[in-house]
């Protein structure tokens, strides 16, 4: 496998109480040594700047940051701190926390998705809060999705309640068809 490659990458509803609110931020005992091939389940590890692919590691209470695109693919992220990383078809969920990252297609749910995040790809989210200029485009939205500053593109589902009108274009609110 060869390096990663280096690309870079406004609704309603209550906060959620700090009780309620999900995501938190690991632990992170070790910091792992690029070079070195991954396992398929990794533990409080941080892991910066990787230089090879997780393909379908479980990943939990970790810290990564700079996993640029094709370097998290079909990954289950658990009770993770994401931070500007590149996810195609992963699931996430357990209190995770996206920051100014790329989501395409899998499962994001009870999760943080804030910073300008972007989603996308038919990616289902569901019991989440999304916030502070994040992105969702072309994705299934669950009932229970709080939002504030975020815009919508194209989704569909039955968030309850809806983003407001001036957060959403082309949205389809009440079904579970695009």
């Amino acid at each position: 496998m060869g390096a990663c490659s280096s690309a870079d990458t406004k609704p309603n509803g209550p906060r959620p109480s700090p009780e309620k609110m999900p995501g938190s931020s690991p632990v992170a005992q070790d910091t792992w040594e690029n070079g070195k091939d991954f396992p398929s389940e990794l533990f409080r590890v941080r892991i910066h700047n990787p230089d090879r692919e997780l393909h379908g590691v479980v990943l939990t209470e970790c810290l990564i940051d700079n996993a640029l695109e094709n370097c998290l693919v079909n990954c289950t992220v658990k009770k993770c701190t994401l931070v500007n990383c590149h996810l195609k078809g992963c699931t996430i969920e357990s209190g995770s926390t996206v920051n100014r990252s790329v989501v395409k297609g899998g499962l994001v749910t009870d999760s943080t998705l804030t910073s300008g995040t972007e989603v996308s790809d038919d990616t289902t989210i569901d019991k989440c809060y999304i916030t502070d200029r994040s992105t969702v485009t072309n994705c299934r939205i669950g009932p229970t999705v709080t939002t504030t500053g975020s815009n919508f593109i194209n989704c569909y589902g039955n968030p309850e309640p809806a983003p407001a009108a001036a957060c959403c274009t082309g949205c389809k609110w009440g079904s579970d068809e695009p």
